[in-house]
């Protein structure tokens, strides 16, 4: 699936745990209430895992591989795990691509109470503080 840069875009999570919803949303164009309902509907409960993330997007035809630390790909779109901003000890996801050389972030995190977004800025020398990155295979930014 080729992604226009111009279709990426922050989106912020419509509920309290809801950031993998709104992380899929921002790379599918799916709702985030049809991404809640159909991982619902799956028997999980928020906040979603990264497996209930990969069924939905393997259901959707995106695929998803798990990275080791190393170098981002120019172009190429990534799910990152890192420590929440509402509770530090359990997990946030967020959206990564690099652009023009340059790390993006989107983080959906945006108005929660103590909230502590990630930004680009973060993230330096292609050295990422999270917990897992998920290289999603099928998508490629594509520039107009």
């Amino acid at each position: 699936m080729l992604l226009d840069i111009r279709k990426i875009s922050q989106e912020k999570q419509i509920e309290k745990y809801g950031c993998v919803a709104a992380c899929i949303s921002m790379v599918t164009g799916i709702s985030q209430k049809a991404i809640i309902n159909e991982i619902e509907k799956d028997g999980y409960e928020m906040p979603f895992n990264q497996e209930a993330a990969d069924r939905f997007l393997t259901r959707h035809d995106v695929h998803s591989a798990k990275l080791s630390h190393g170098m981002f790909v120019e172009g190429m779109i990534y799910l990152i795990t890192c420590a929440s901003p509402i509770s530090p000890a359990s997990a946030h996801m967020i959206v990564g691509y690099v652009y023009d050389g340059y790390m993006r972030i989107l983080d959906p995190a945006d108005d929660l109470e103590n909230e502590k977004l990630y930004s680009s800025t973060d993230f330096s020398e292609n050295m990422v503080p999270c917990f897992e990155y998920y290289l999603l295979t099928d998508c490629r930014l594509e520039a107009h």
